[in-house]
């Protein structure tokens, strides 16, 4: 994976938010396999961000609540890099893999998202 294990990841706080990539990717899946057959192409759309942003945003659930600002920037960044990284066909076939597969090609990719949330949230939570 990088230099963090998944069991590491696993360890305190940090399996919420694996939590919420799982859930996402299965309801982003879910969520982009209802568009009509012809939107479904090799270029994302606007509208495909918007869906995924509100849709990572449902999925974190808890966090999103307590946190709604570092939510809405977390899944921003991870949309955005995902989006960069594969085309919206790529994605797709990705999120219909088992959820081990799934998280060894998007979890490099949206690491860094994941690392500014869990710091940023540390620093909230050491302000408090």
């Amino acid at each position: 994976m990088s230099k963090f294990s998944l069991v590491d990841l696993m360890k305190g706080k940090h399996w919420v938010i694996m939590l919420i990539i799982i859930i996402s990717s299965f309801g982003i899946y879910n969520g982009l396999t209802s568009l009509t057959e012809d939107a479904i192409n090799e270029n994302w759309q606007t509208k495909d961000r918007t869906l995924l942003i509100d849709k990572c945003l449902k999925d974190a659930g808890e966090i999103s609540i307590k946190y709604p600002d570092l939510s809405l920037e977390y899944c921003s960044c991870s949309i955005q890099k995902i989006q960069d990284q594969f085309s919206k066909r790529e994605y797709l076939e990705i999120s219909s893999e088992p959820m081990n597969s799934q998280l060894e090609k998007l979890f490099p990719v949206i690491e860094a998202c994941q690392t500014e949330l869990q710091s940023k949230i540390k620093e909230k939570e050491n302000a408090e």
